[in-house]
């Protein structure tokens, strides 16, 4: 009976999606607890997980996956390239498979009983967008990588010869609401500062942000130099991860939202890392309570996990929901990194 309520809630956070998508049956396959769609030339990917037991609750993993590119070159610069493309994710992350040398833009979020409806919206924003993003990359991401755009037919309804409307939702939607100031303010960072009690040794709340720090090597703040190495103890330096939550960055597709960012306290870091992070969380490598909404990549000041939730996404404690999916986050990416 639990499993039952488990499937449930998957597959009923699926039609919400497929229904407010307005998909054409024509265009797609559906199941249950999957739909494929056909936008225009890609494919999307669209699923439910099994449910688990994760502290007494029925959790379902929502996925969804666009392959953009196929046959691209395995090369160094493949993983330069891929971290740098999602220094600017949204919700969505640019995931190279070395193994089948594909390029997807890819998310996944869990939700049970008590977060479906407030889930199930936000999963739908990350569907959408990685609908719209990846036709809108593909020609110019084939240019940069090599390879070839991964175009596929309906089965039965074969190419279809023009996109959906759906995939001008960005241009209609998203970008008139972010074209003014961030809707996210003083409310959003004082109740993410209220959630990062207990997991935060030192957090700061403002106006147009907030920071916060995880325990990573140990409890020692201030992300102020880098530490040389992956290691099992940090020599000097911080001990922690950064998290930022920014409302004064804009976006140059979404305009006004709240950029959020997780660095590592690591020096020396590499594309590579990024990328086999991102595979990791591709994978759901480790971590039952990872959601992957956004991207690992290189940044100003090192290893991040970048996350910008445009203007139209915002919702009431999402900030402070985020901020506690980067603990875990933390957490998860020092076993990753230490096993590699």
């Amino acid at each position: 009976m639990q499993e039952d309520r488990g499937w449930n809630v998957g597959s009923t956070a699926l039609n919400h999606v497929f229904e407010q998508m307005q998909i054409d049956a024509a265009w797609s396959v559906r199941t249950e607890q999957r739909f494929d769609w056909w936008g225009h030339r890609l494919r999307q990917e669209v699923w439910a997980d099994p449910p688990v037991l994760s502290d007494g609750v029925l959790v379902t993993r929502l996925r969804a996956r666009t392959v953009v590119l196929e046959d691209v070159p395995q090369a160094e610069e493949t993983l330069e390239k891929v971290s740098n493309m999602n220094r600017l994710a949204t919700l969505n992350a640019f995931d190279f498979d070395p193994t089948t040398r594909a390029i997807s833009l890819g998310c996944s979020f869990k939700i049970h009983g008590g977060s479906a409806d407030w889930g199930s919206q936000l999963f739908l924003h990350a569907v959408v967008t990685q609908a719209c993003e990846a036709e809108r990359v593909a020609d110019i991401a084939q240019e940069l990588f090599g390879g070839r755009i991964a175009e596929s037919a309906h089965p039965t309804s074969g190419a279809r010869p023009s996109p959906d409307e759906m995939l001008t939702v960005i241009e209609k939607s998203y970008v008139p609401v972010g074209e003014g100031a961030s809707h996210f303010g003083l409310a959003d960072f004082e109740a993410a500062e209220r959630a990062a009690e207990g997991i935060s040794v030192l957090t700061n709340a403002g106006e147009e942000g907030l920071t916060a720090e995880f325990p990573y090597f140990g409890t020692k703040a201030s992300v102020s130099h880098l530490v040389e190495s992956v290691g099992e103890e940090a020599p000097s330096g911080p001990q922690t991860a950064l998290f930022q939550a920014e409302a004064d960055q804009r976006h140059p597709t979404y305009g006004g939202g709240c950029l959020l960012r997780l660095t590592l306290p690591l020096g020396g870091v590499t594309h590579a890392q990024a990328v086999q992070l991102n595979r990791a969380e591709a994978l759901n490598d480790g971590e039952e309570y990872l959601v992957s909404l956004g991207a690992w990549c290189v940044g100003p000041l090192g290893l991040t996990h970048v996350c910008f939730l445009p203007n139209g996404v915002r919702m009431g404690g999402l900030v402070g929901t985020m901020l506690q999916y980067d603990a875990y986050r933390t957490r998860w990416a020092r076993q990753v990194l230490a096993g590699a």
